[in-house]
């Protein structure tokens, strides 16, 4: 604790000069935080537009992809003929696999 006028002056002074110091600090943090909340809301109206544009659009593509099946895939032209010759052998196992269990029956 100052003992002396001087002493209390000065630690007054100090004190003084530590509010100020934080005071610029807290300026500095509350500056910080109003650009990150600014950008959020700019973020935040952006991502709701988009979802806003996108949502009839995923809606008409859930209701055509039900409609359709999986068995509608687009595939490239190289990509074609691996795809048929599998569809082709997974009929020809399917058509057996009945064949099996007719024979089995009778």
């Amino acid at each position: 604790m100052p003992t002396t006028t001087e002493e209390m002056r000065s630690e007054v002074h100090r004190l003084r000069m530590s509010i100020v110091l934080l005071e610029k600090e807290v300026a500095k943090a509350r500056a910080k935080e109003n650009a990150f909340t600014a950008q959020s809301a700019v973020m935040t109206r952006e991502l709701l537009s988009i979802v806003g544009e996108l949502g009839p659009q995923k809606a008409k593509t859930t209701r055509r992809a039900s409609k359709r099946g999986s068995r509608h895939v687009a595939a490239a032209p190289a990509t074609k003929g691996h795809f048929s010759a599998k569809r082709r052998r997974k009929a020809r196992l399917a058509k057996t696999k009945v064949d099996d269990h007719t024979t089995r029956e009778t």
